[in-house]
Formats: C-alpha cells, sequence, structure tokens
C-alpha cells in the first residue's frame, strides 16, 4: 500500500508511449545546479524531446523512486524536499502526428522505463534543459544536493560526487603476467591527382606485459613509422588510504615513452624516453596556472574543449593518434574539463577531467616525491630521432605538507642542454591564503643565476576568478626558457567570469608583458566571450599583440544541432588587413543511422597553395568494423580519394577467436566475470559449485548482448577507470536465485584486464493465508503482524497480513523456521490458534513455501468476555438450504484474490457464487449456482463452457463441500438485487452530494465482497435500460470525499456528485 506525508505532486496531464531509436543514444553528462554530476549518461531524443532511464536518474540523485517496469508504474512518497506521486503510464503505443502536445512521453525496454526530461521537471518541481550541443543534460532549482567538500575559505568547492547506493565489494587493480592487446586501428589508402598514392595505418593498443600496463601508438605513413610504448604500474593504490598514518599512499612508476609534466621556472611538457618513479600524488607536479590535456585518438577525430561548461577551443587529432590542448587556464576551485569527441565513424563521446586548484597541499606530515631520468633525443623503438635540443635529463623532488594548508618542497635538476650542463636547485612554499592559493619558487643555477616564480589564484566571486603569475630570471636559462630567448621576466594575468547580463555569458581575459634583457619588451591582450546561443555554442574572441606583423587577430566559432545535423564552423580573421581570412573551416555531420554515418567539411587555409577545400566522407557500419570513403576536391582543380577501416580488435579467451569490433572510441579495460552458484554461501568458488550459463550484467549499453557462456565466464569491456557493475537477477535460469553481492566497483587500468566473483544464492517465498474461524465459516485476518523465526531464535524477518489475511515474504535462505503470530493481538482479539503447527522447512534448492491455512478461533473462556465488544467477530454465513443438491465448480484457487480476475470473464450472471474453503488443503473452491435439479444445473453449464476460461467447469454435489476441514466464506446473491436497492435508496435519499469511489464498465469486474464488508455502499448504473457503466457510490457526512473502503489502495481516489447527476435515465 502506498502511503505518503509529502505534500502530492501537481498531477500530471497524460502521458504517451515512444519507441526509442538505439541509434539515437547520446551518452551526456547530468549537471545540477551547474555542477556536473554524472559522465556517461543516457539520453533519447524523440522528436523535440529528450528520454532519459528512470532508474538511472533515481540512483544519480538518491531519490527513492519505486519504479515497477512489470506495471508501468513509478511512485515516490516523497519528503520534506520533493513532493509524492504514484503514477502509471498509458500503455498505448501512438504516433507522435496524435500525440497531445501536453503529453509526457516514455518509454520501456528490457532494462528500464525511460521518462520525458519534462515530466522530471514536474515530479522534482524544478527547471530542465537538454544543451544538444554540449551532450549536457541541466536541471536547476531547490535540489537538496551539497558537495562533499567543505566550501569555506580553506576548502575551495570540489567536484560534486552524488550519494548514490554504495557498492558492497570493491575489487582493486590488478595487473597479468600478459593480456592480449585491445587495438584500436585506421587502415588508409590515398590517391589524388598530383601526389603519389600514400597508405597510412594508426594503432592504439593497450595490454598488460610482465604485470606491467603497456600502451603502443604506432603511426605510419608508407615506408615511415613512428611508435611511442610506455608501461607502468601503480602499487599499494587505495583511494581509502588518505586518512591513514603511512607517510606514502601508493607507489608508481613508468617508463618508455613518457609525457613529462611541465613545470614553474626548469622543464617543459612533452615526450621523452625515460623513467619516473613518483607516489602516485600528482597535485604537487601540476603547474600552478595552467595546465596541459591530451587524449589519445586516431587520426580524423574533432575535439571540443569546454572548462566549467564554458568552450575553450576545438582541435582535430594528428598523425600521433593524439590531441593536445596546452597552455590551459586553471583557476581557484573544482576546473571540471570536458571533452566531446566527434570521431570520423559517427561516434560521439564524453571524458571528462577536474583540477582542483587550492587543494594542492599535502596534508600535514605526508611526504611527496618524485625521481626521474629522461632523454629527449631518443624513443623506446624508434632510437635516436633526434640530435639537438635538450637532451638527458634528470629530476628528484620531494614535498613535505607542512600543514594541512601549506606545503614546502625542493627539488634538484640536471639537464644536458646542447653540450652543456646545467644543474638547478629549487625550493618552493605552496600555501592557501586569505581563500586563494599562493605559491612561491625560487630556483639557483649552478652558473651563478637565479629564477623566481610566484603565482595567486583566488576567487572574487561565483562570478568572477582571477590567476596572476610573474617569473624573474637573472642569468637563468632552462628548457623550459632557453638562453636564446633572453627573457629577463614575464608577468601574466588571467581572468575567468560570467556576467550577470545578456543571459549569463562566460568571457575571458589574458594580459602578458614580457620584458627581455636587450629586446623591447612584448606585450599581448586576448579577450574572449562564450554563451549558449539560438540553442548553439557560440565563442568569439581578438588578441593584440606588438610582436607580430599581424597586431590584431580575430576569431569566432559556432556548434549547433538541428534535427540530427551537426553543424561547426570557425573562422580566424585578420581585423587590421581588413577582416582578411586566415583560415576557416565549416563541418556537417549529417544524421546518422544504424548503418550510416556522412560528413561534409569545407576548409580554407591562407598558408597553402591549394587554399580551398571541399571535404565529403561517407562511412558503412558493420558487426565488425567500419569502411570510410571520402573524397576532396581543392582549388586549382586537385582532388583526392581516400579509403579507411576502422575497428577495434582482441581476443576472447573464453570463446578462443579473435574478435572484430566496429570503432567505438578508445577503450580503457575489460572485466572477467564469473558467475557461480555457491552452495554453501561462503562468497567463494569451491570444487563442486557450478558455473551459471546466460547471467547478464548492468553497468554499461555495451553489455546488453553479453553475457556469461557455460563456464560461467564473460568478458565486458569498459570505458572507465572505476567500473561499477551489477548482476541483473532477472537473467538467473531460476526465480529462486539472487546475486549474493549488489554493486560491485571494479578497477582497471588501460588494457588490463582485472577479474571479478559473483556468487549467486537460492532463496525461497513464503505464503500463506492466516484465517479468522467460526463454526461452519470463515474469513481472512487482516493487518495481523507475523515474523519468522530461525532454529536460533532470530528474528529473519516481519510483515503484516494484507486484507485478507494474506502474507507474502520473499528471498528467505533456506533452512527451518516458525511463525510467530503478535502475541498483543491474540490477547486483544481473544483468539487461540488452532493450526497444530507453525513450523516449515525452506529448501535448499529454492522454492516457492505455501503454508498451511492458520486458523485463529475466539476463545470460549469467559475471562475474555470483556471483549466481546471490541473482538474480530465472525458473523457465520448460512449454509446453502439443504434442498439445494448440485452446484457448478469453476474452479480452485490458493489466493481469493486471484478469484475475481477469472469471475471477470462470467459469459453469465450466476444467481449466487459460493467460496467454500479448505483449511487443510488451504485451497478455495468456486462454485456458481445453487440448483435442486441436475437438468437444471446442466443448462447454466452448457453456456459457461462456452467461454474457454470455464471449459472445464463441472457439476458437484453440495454435499462435497461439507466436513470437518470445510468452511463458507461468503456467498454472492444476485447483482441485480443489489443494483435495484440501490436504485430505491438513492430516490429515496434526501442527501444533496455522495462521493463516488470508482465506475466500472462491467459487473464482473466488481469485487463484490465490497458489499459484503461495506452494506451502505450502492452501485448505480448510468442508465437503467441499457447501461454502459456502473457507478460505486458511498453516503457523504461532510463535502470532503474519503475513501476508507474495502480495496481502497486499487482505486484512484473518491470525488463528490450531486444526486442528480446520479439519478438514472428511464
Amino acid at each position: 500500500m502506498f502511503v505518503s506525508w509529502a505534500e502530492p505532486c501537481p498531477p500530471i496531464s497524460s502521458t504517451a508511449r515512444v519507441a526509442l531509436d538505439e541509434d539515437q543514444l547520446l551518452i551526456s553528462v547530468l549537471r545540477v545546479n551547474g555542477r556536473p554530476l554524472w559522465d556517461g549518461f543516457d539520453v533519447y531524443p524523440v522528436g523535440e524531446r529528450y528520454l532519459v532511464p528512470a532508474s538511472l536518474f533515481a540512483d544519480a540523485l538518491s531519490l527513492d523512486w519505486e519504479i515497477s517496469m512489470a506495471q508501468g508504474t513509478i511512485q515516490s512518497q516523497g519528503s520534506s524536499d520533493f513532493c509524492s506521486f504514484n503514477y502509471a503510464f498509458n500503455q498505448t503505443l501512438p504516433t507522435l502526428d496524435n500525440t497531445p502536445p501536453d503529453a509526457f512521453l516514455w518509454a520501456a525496454d528490457e532494462f528500464d522505463i525511460y521518462i520525458d526530461t519534462r515530466m522530471i521537471a514536474t515530479l522534482l518541481q524544478i527547471e530542465q534543459q537538454f544543451n544538444y550541443t554540449l551532450l549536457q543534460l541541466n536541471l536547476t532549482g531547490q535540489l537538496p544536493l551539497n558537495s562533499s567538500s567543505n566550501t569555506s575559505a580553506d576548502n575551495p568547492p570540489l567536484h560534486f560526487k552524488p550519494n548514490v547506493v554504495p557498492v558492497s565489494k570493491v575489487v582493486e587493480d590488478r595487473y597479468q603476467f600478459f593480456t592480449s592487446p585491445l587495438v584500436t586501428y585506421r587502415l588508409s589508402q590515398q590517391d589524388s591527382a598530383t601526389s603519389d598514392s600514400r597508405f597510412s595505418a594508426n594503432i592504439n593498443a593497450g595490454f598488460d606485459f610482465l604485470y606491467h600496463s603497456a600502451n603502443l601508438r604506432v603511426s605510419r605513413v608508407d615506408d615511415t613509422s613512428i611508435h611511442y610504448l610506455r608501461f607502468g604500474k601503480t602499487l599499494n593504490e587505495n583511494e581509502n588510504d588518505q586518512d591513514t598514518n603511512n607517510a606514502l599512499n601508493s607507489f608508481a612508476y613508468e617508463f618508455g615513452d613518457i609525457q613529462l609534466q611541465r613545470d614553474e621556472l626548469v622543464t617543459r611538457s612533452g615526450q621523452s624516453l625515460g623513467l619516473i618513479v613518483h607516489n602516485g600524488d600528482t597535485r604537487q607536479r601540476r603547474s600552478f596556472s595552467s595546465t596541459s590535456i591530451e587524449e589519445f585518438v586516431l587520426p580524423g577525430w574533432r575535439v571540443q574543449l569546454f572548462r566549467n561548461g564554458q568552450f575553450i577551443d576545438e582541435q582535430f587529432s594528428n598523425e600521433e593518434n593524439k590531441v593536445l590542448f596546452e597552455d590551459i587556464e586553471t583557476f581557484y576551485g573544482a576546473n571540471l574539463f570536458e571533452l566531446k569527441l566527434y570521431g570520423p565513424e559517427g561516434q560521439q563521446e564524453v571524458r571528462t577531467k577536474t583540477v582542483n586548484v587550492g587543494n594542492n597541499q599535502l596534508r600535514q606530515g605526508k611526504f611527496d616525491f618524485l625521481f626521474g631520468l629522461t632523454d629527449n633525443q631518443f624513443r623506446l623503438l624508434d632510437g635516436q630521432v633526434s640530435t639537438t635540443g635538450i637532451g638527458k635529463a634528470t629530476v628528484a623532488r620531494l614535498g613535505y605538507g607542512l600543514t594541512d594548508s601549506a606545503t614546502l618542497s625542493a627539488s634538484v635538476q640536471r639537464l644536458w642542454l646542447e653540450d652543456e650542463i646545467a644543474s638547478y636547485v629549487t625550493a618552493g612554499i605552496n600555501t592557501q591564503l586569505f581563500g586563494s592559493a599562493l605559491k612561491f619558487e625560487v630556483s639557483d643555477q649552478d652558473t651563478g643565476g637565479y629564477g623566481m616564480f610566484l603565482g595567486w589564484n583566488g576567487r572574487f566571486s561565483n562570478n568572477l576568478n582571477m590567476n596572476f603569475a610573474t617569473r624573474y630570471f637573472n642569468n637563468f636559462y632552462s628548457d623550459a626558457y632557453s638562453q636564446d630567448d633572453d627573457i629577463k621576466h614575464i608577468s601574466s594575468l588571467r581572468l575567468n567570469g560570467k556576467t550577470e547580463w545578456l543571459g549569463r555569458f562566460g568571457w575571458n581575459a589574458s594580459m602578458t608583458h614580457r620584458a627581455y634583457e636587450f629586446d623591447d619588451p612584448q606585450s599581448a591582450l586576448s579577450v574572449n566571450v562564450n554563451d549558449n546561443f539560438l540553442g548553439g555554442t557560440f565563442a568569439s574572441g581578438f588578441s593584440v599583440s606588438n610582436n607580430s606583423n599581424a597586431a590584431v587577430t580575430g576569431r569566432l566559432y559556432y556548434a549547433k544541432d538541428v534535427n540530427g545535423w551537426n553543424l561547426s564552423s570557425a573562422w580566424n580573421f585578420i581585423p587590421s588587413d581588413r577582416f582578411s581570412t586566415d583560415n576557416f573551416y565549416v563541418s556537417m555531420r549529417w544524421p546518422q543511422s544504424l548503418s550510416q554515418h556522412r560528413e561534409t567539411r569545407l576548409r580554407y587555409r591562407n598558408d597553402t597553395d591549394n587554399a580551398l577545400e571541399i571535404r565529403h566522407q561517407h562511412n558503412w557500419r558493420f558487426e565488425s568494423l567500419n569502411i570510410g570513403l571520402a573524397a576532396s576536391v581543392m582549388e586549382g582543380g586537385d582532388w583526392s580519394v581516400n579509403l579507411s577501416l576502422t575497428g577495434n580488435t582482441n581476443v576472447n579467451p573464453y570463446t578462443q577467436s579473435l574478435n572484430f569490433e566496429r570503432s567505438a572510441g578508445a577503450t580503457a579495460g575489460r572485466i572477467d566475470a564469473f558467475a557461480f552458484l555457491d552452495d554453501n554461501r561462503n562468497l567463494r568458488k569451491d570444487p563442486n559449485e557450478m558455473p551459471i550459463e546466460g547471467v547478464t550484467f548492468t553497468g554499461s549499453s555495451l553489455w546488453r548482448d553479453k553475457s556469461t557462456d557455460t563456464n560461467g565466464m564473460v568478458r565486458l569491456n569498459t570505458g572507465a577507470r572505476t567500473q561499477n557493475l551489477t548482476l541483473k537477477p532477472d537473467s538467473l535460469p531460476d526465480p529462486y536465485m539472487l546475486p549474493a553481492s549488489g554493486k560491485v566497483q571494479v578497477l582497471t587500468h588501460a588494457g588490463g584486464v582485472n577479474e571479478t566473483q559473483f556468487p549467486v544464492h537460492t532463496f525461497n517465498d513464503v505464503e500463506g493465508t492466516i484465517y479468522l474461524v467460526g463454526d461452519s465459516s470463515s474469513r481472512g485476518a487482516a493487518y495481523v503482524d507475523i515474523a519468522l523465526i530461525d532454529n536460533t531464535e532470530q528474528i529473519v524477518v516481519k510483515t503484516r497480513t494484507e486484507s485478507d489475511g494474506y502474507f507474502y515474504v520473499n528471498a528467505v535462505p533456506p533452512g527451518e523456521y516458525r511463525i510467530e503470530i503478535d502475541e498483543d493481538y491474540l490477547i486483544q482479539q481473544g483468539l487461540t490458534i488452532q493450526s497444530s503447527t507453525l513450523a516449515f522447512t525452506a529448501p535448499a534448492q529454492g522454492d516457492s513455501v505455501f503454508i498451511d491455512d492458520i486458523l485463529l478461533a475466539r476463545e470460549t473462556s469467559s475471562s475474555n468476555g470483556n471483549l466481546a465488544a471490541n473482538a474480530a467477530t465472525i458473523e457465520p454465513v448460512l449454509s446453502p438450504d439443504s434442498a439445494h443438491k448440485y452446484e457448478i465448480q469453476i474452479g480452485i484457487f490458493r489466493h481469493s484474490r486471484s478469484i475475481f480476475e477469472v469471475m471477470k470473464h462470467l459469459p453469465i450472471a450466476p444467481e449466487s457464487i459460493q467460496f467454500h474453503r479448505n483449511h487443510s488443503a488451504a485451497l478455495t473452491y468456486v462454485t456458481v449456482g445453487r440448483f435442486d435439479l441436475f437438468s437444471e444445473a446442466k443448462m447454466i453449464l452448457q453456456k459457461l463452457n462456452q467461454h474457454p476460461a470455464f471449459s472445464h467447469a463441472f457439476i458437484s454435489p453440495s454435499a462435497r463441500y461439507t466436513g470437518a476441514h470445510w468452511r463458507l466464506e461468503s456467498i454472492l446473491e444476485d447483482i441485480q438485487e443489489l443494483i435495484r436497492h440501490s436504485l430505491h435508496q438513492i430516490e429515496s435519499s434526501s442527501a444533496e452530494r455522495l462521493c463516488q469511489l470508482a465506475a466500472y464498465q462491467a459487473l464482473s469486474s466488481i469485487n463484490p465482497t465490497i458489499f459484503i464488508k461495506h452494506p451502505e455502499l450502492m452501485l448505480l448504473p448510468n442508465n437503467n435500460e441499457s447501461p454502459s457503466f456502473y457507478r460505486l457510490i458511498a453516503p457523504a457526512a461532510t463535502s470532503v470525499c474519503n475513501d476508507d473502503y474495502y480495496d481502497a489502495k486499487y482505486r484512484s481516489g473518491p470525488f463528490s456528485v450531486t444526486r442528480e447527476s446520479l439519478l438514472t435515465k428511464q
């Protein structure tokens, strides 16, 4: 029964069911009040509406929604923050053309119910908006969601993590001796009018080797190849270990072709052959006021970068299989970088990275260290690739948490610059000061020079952030600032904010000043604005500098989705040269289908001979790979044609096959899930326990067609570093099985394979009925508290009988139990238990356990006479006249609630219906009619047999239903007599208003029990001659209608009606 003390939600006008198109799935980011809450969130566009999975949404916001896929309902008891609702969806499937404009759309599949985002806004009383360009579902309003961190001056706001359902088990990341490479490939052959044919191959591969993670990137053009190979490992990694007293939480190292992070004075970011050993804490190695972001994807991908919802830049991946955004400003607090990736085969992905500025400090007493050896002139597989620039380098760095808000650091570095060796000793402090972050470093060079850095990063308000950095050099040069640059000092001021007017557009400003020892100083100013304009992403900016021929440059960018079309454009121009074009492009992705993707691009580059180019690419998607065909026409008549093959491949050890799959993006790792029947319930696999085939898992839409094999194993690819997965109970082969674990969190790494076990336990459903019995009749004991007690006298579960005495308990483990009835109820009602035993056995294999009828009878002792007025009396049902010898048996039922579902189909309206209960068998026998002659009964039987539901009805002697174990529960007399009585009652009534409880189109839909329990109710037809429906009417004591009658929970709610409206037509 649904009970709520919260205010009810506004009524839902109507809903319309639609069909989902899997090809239209958008992997999006769920944002609440401007903060990212969940990435990888499924959104389905249907026309101009958007549907989201209800269960996933409720998990994300920790809502108490109860979602029934079987019944197509969604309900919530509400709280002080949310209203309550209980809604059943319209199951019909109309077309969008005839759907009412105010109807909320919904859909369902075997995994979830999907609801209209507008319905979410109504139920939660908030505002919602879906940004198709940014792939963001934005919710704004009074939602009771708070960041897990303190937002005081000493602790800036961090990325919000929702309080979702906790995991029951965490599987730590593990490295294997060897795992088959997970390979993403692209093979391309190009021919053109003016140059030779060109073949290129690009490969990204992740795998484990000698218990290390490995990543291989290969880029080959004709006979020239570039290889990057990196190995790495993290030891003792535990996210929950941060509060321990260990000085070092984790230990990690990587070697091969590694990516270097820049520091403030000495080194710059870049790719280098080398070895890095550190304790896993990367916060102290980040640049204070900027960061670099890279993603490894095959050539042809377009990547948009956003910071906290503001557009920053867009780039295309290069032939080295990566996209690199350098020197991106970071500001005090949480900097959530979102990358929208658009693949050449139609892929769309969203990846996020959070950089927190202001909480970079180590905890008090904690250490951070790093040691590295690198050589920029070599690659692991290619050998020496350069003879100029920086060569070898060494670094040793140590950090110590002086307090929770201040960290001291020191480092020693040595660089081989051309033919010289330079050494540096650097010391610094990183601290928080009055709600801002402050960092100071000084580096001493062995040549006698020194360099200093001072940076401040703070927030003036929620709409204005600022970072300031200055560097001063005295006879100081390094890898980051070479001797040829001859720089004296550099100062930069960067601002970021949002306006309070014109739609709160975002803006960025950067001012930089460089002073040189001998040359003239240089200054630069850049200003950028960005906003959601006309449903798309708009960005504009200009740069002013005195160090180039083009003193002023500008840029315009716009991207928008229109009915499945994705349009993006950028124009770089020079205002001082009559707004001449430096370069521009327009890219248009056509509406996608399941099997095809098309993209057209127009590009102009002023620095090339063939400045203008138009290119069209058509991709065909197959299960095993993508095939792309592209053609380009350039200014001057040149042309080119390109044929490409892309996809993923890896070896599946369980099918002993090489799997080829169409490319869906870079996959981080793999999970081997094993399901087995845990007979002894020890949560681990024992030799004689059997695997379970056909089990599926939730956690990713990529797994919908993945299930365990005959050995109970399945390999699941995942794109997440931390993956949550749950075994789907409805995929188990036996309905009396449940997984022993709930949500399991598995940590993975790129190319790795982690294993997790899912033990499955059997359980039992226990059901029965408690009856109050008299001499010749019985009825169900309503709302009686009972408990299941195990053989250790512990209460396993408590429950309460329903209105008909029925009780049901699920997920009961195997074992010996007994039923205990509330002693207070027995005493207050003066009842004793007549059943001989209340014990039962729940079998080990799992089953439905039917308890024999539990009989409660009134005590005959006079000591309970004073309870007579309040006792649960049993009004005896008169036995049929003994002259009636025959009845027609139409069915045998274990549950009385099932009877009326069958009675709805009776082809005739019998004069009476009898319910005979055999308490020994715990079954109810339903008969119709009471006949003196066998021939009379046979005539009615012939009419009943015409309906398939009653083809097995038969005539039975009435004497069969008498004896020690038989009780007559009730006799339902002719309902037409009830209607005649109700008509007389309403005509003679003086009441002006009454209460309508329900309306029925068929008399067989009415549960007659309600008239036995409440004889004051009336049943009125809307027309005496040819009624089309019947009203269930109750007297009204006041103008407010309340439905406190039998089975009220199955009715939608009463309302007031006038007596005149109930008087039927003659």
